[in-house]
């Protein structure tokens, strides 16, 4: 995926970096012991609700390994310029991305699985 920010186009590319980035900012403390990163889980579901301040976590995630990385500036005049419909295009796009890239693509398909599969219980 690539995002024009500012006047740079970014590649986003998910790596071992990126999955430490996000399991940092999204934890869950299990039993008051141990913090446990669910990144990855968290970053699906806030895509999938078009939570923007998840698009943030993913952008910047995405843009990790780059020497010059995008500003909140930069990402927030992006997302100024978005009508209704580009907004919902980044989000379905961003998944995309998650889905086809090396390291995620495999836990991206089981958690959209299980979500989906949740979805189909609750509407019984």
């Amino acid at each position: 995926m690539i995002l024009k920010l500012g006047n740079i186009d970014y590649e986003i590319r998910m790596s071992f970096a990126s999955i430490d980035y996000l399991d940092q900012i999204y934890k869950v403390n299990v039993d008051g012991m141990m913090d446990y990163g669910v990144g990855l889980n968290m970053l699906v579901l806030g895509l999938q609700q078009e939570d923007l301040m998840v698009a943030l976590n993913f952008i910047k995630a995405g843009t990790i390994l780059e020497k010059q990385k995008p500003s909140n500036d930069d990402i927030e005049e992006y997302f100024g310029t978005l009508d209704e419909k580009g907004f919902t295009a980044f989000f379905k796009e961003a998944l995309d991305c998650l889905k086809k890239q090396p390291l995620t693509k495999v836990k991206v398909s089981k958690i959209l699985k299980i979500k989906e599969k949740q979805v189909e219980k609750a509407n019984g």
